[in-house]
């Protein structure tokens, strides 16, 4: 009489570790919410590819992913910072399937934009989930061109000859064939280029005259 019984007063404490030991497997966020077994989720941002090169008045698009992860399924919002003066980036074409999201963002260099070297960033936002970033690499190089030149500006052809002169060409930021053409010859007078389409520095331009071409400077 009036003494505790120890056999209920040891279920007793074993009961309330137990409780214990039960209340510390569950995950709290910073919000307060405790959610069993996860996080609140996340977000990846990722470009490709993540450097471009661009010459002054070129354009280029490249495809931004974002990827769910976690508890999130939200909604995010895509935007670039730190464009260069004379730079757009114009985000568009989001396409979502299931926790992926990709949208092509097209690089637009102005005529005007100097040559250099610049750093963009891809930025992702999302309700409840920390900021995702990616990085853009944007060169930008002089304007695509080239110039030629003739290894003589005059021709002296007798009526039924030819005659062959070289047509030397200088490419700037451009490695591409250059078409040629003869425009303005007079009547009887025909012109043959070898390589057409030039696709290295030079190219041979043959003048033929023919026999009934009237003598004269043309």
């Amino acid at each position: 009489m009036g003494h505790l019984d120890r056999k209920s007063w040891t279920s007793k404490a074993l009961v309330m570790v137990l409780v214990m030991t039960l209340a510390t497997g569950c995950l709290t966020d910073d919000t307060g919410t405790t959610e069993p077994g996860q996080g609140r989720g996340s977000i990846a941002m990722s470009v490709s590819p993540s450097s471009v090169t661009i010459s002054q008045g070129g354009s280029q698009a490249v495809t931004g992913t974002l990827t769910r992860s976690g508890i999130f399924n939200g909604v995010v919002s895509l935007t670039m910072t730190g464009v260069p003066t004379g730079v757009t980036a114009v985000v568009s074409n989001v396409t979502t399937t299931g926790r992926v999201t990709t949208a092509s963002i097209t690089v637009q260099v102005g005529a005007a934009t100097a040559p250099g070297s610049y750093n963009m960033t891809a930025v992702a936002k999302g309700s409840g989930v920390a900021d995702a970033t990616a990085n853009l690499s944007l060169t930008v190089t002089g304007a695509s061109a080239f110039t030629f030149t003739l290894s003589s500006g005059t021709l002296a052809i007798p009526p039924g000859g030819n005659a062959p002169i070289t047509i030397n060409l200088a490419r700037t930021n451009f490695t591409g064939a250059v078409a040629l053409a003869l425009e303005g010859a007079p009547p009887g007078v025909t012109g043959v280029f070898n390589p057409n389409p030039a696709t290295g520095a030079s190219s041979t331009f043959t003048v033929s005259v023919g026999a009934g071409v009237a003598a004269g400077t043309y």
